[in-house]
């Protein structure tokens, strides 16, 4: 009788000190049924950002993405609406990216050829004080006559004087690196990388 005793005294003993150990992880960790922290896939967030500022982060970085690259062959109003988002040194370039690329176009054939992208995901890839760089993950789409009116896509003719029914070219996986500095109380981007 003394074993079984012995064994008794012993489970409960056991049983004591998971229990206490269980109430002392949940008070520290929030409770049982707490939610856990929203994280980006792969990594830990910024100890320095919170929560809701990432979200305004990653839904700038989408909808710059998104303006940046949705536009017309030879039509850089995407660019242009752009410019309170970007900040002076990056406009500067782009600037006299539009410049050229209007000089250069300005006696060739106009072609009907339209890109748009679809946004996947975003993540939030490191932080510093003010400076912030995000990776935004999206399908490209280039589609050629794509001058629609009404459902009816109509006929284009290319640069080689060849005319062509709208089609869609291709359906490509890319993502941009953007690095955000914030100013005042606004995050503009500083720089953006295709891959």
């Amino acid at each position: 009788m003394t074993i079984i005793f012995k064994i008794i005294i012993g489970i409960a003993v056991l049983l004591g000190l998971v229990l206490a150990g269980t109430f002392i992880s949940n008070k520290y960790r929030g409770g049982i049924g707490s939610s856990p922290s929203p994280t980006p896939f792969g990594g830990q967030l910024p100890a320095s950002v919170s929560v809701q500022e990432e979200k305004k982060i990653k839904d700038l970085a989408e909808n710059f993405v998104r303006a940046y690259g949705t536009y017309q062959f030879g039509d850089f109003t995407n660019l242009e609406s752009l410019k309170d988002k970007i900040t002076s040194r990056l406009w500067g370039e782009k600037e006299n990216f539009i410049k050229e690329k209007k000089q250069e176009l300005e006696n060739k054939p106009k072609k009907y050829i339209t890109f748009s992208l679809l946004v996947k995901e975003s993540v939030v890839l490191s932080q510093s004080g003010d400076l912030v760089e995000v990776e935004v993950r999206y399908t490209k789409r280039e589609m050629r006559g794509a001058t629609i009116q009404g459902a009816t896509t109509i006929e284009y003719v290319d640069e080689d004087g060849q005319t062509g029914k709208s089609s869609i070219s291709f359906n490509k996986e890319e993502r941009a690196i953007l690095k955000f500095i914030k100013e005042g109380n606004e995050w503009k981007v500083d720089d953006i990388l295709i891959k």
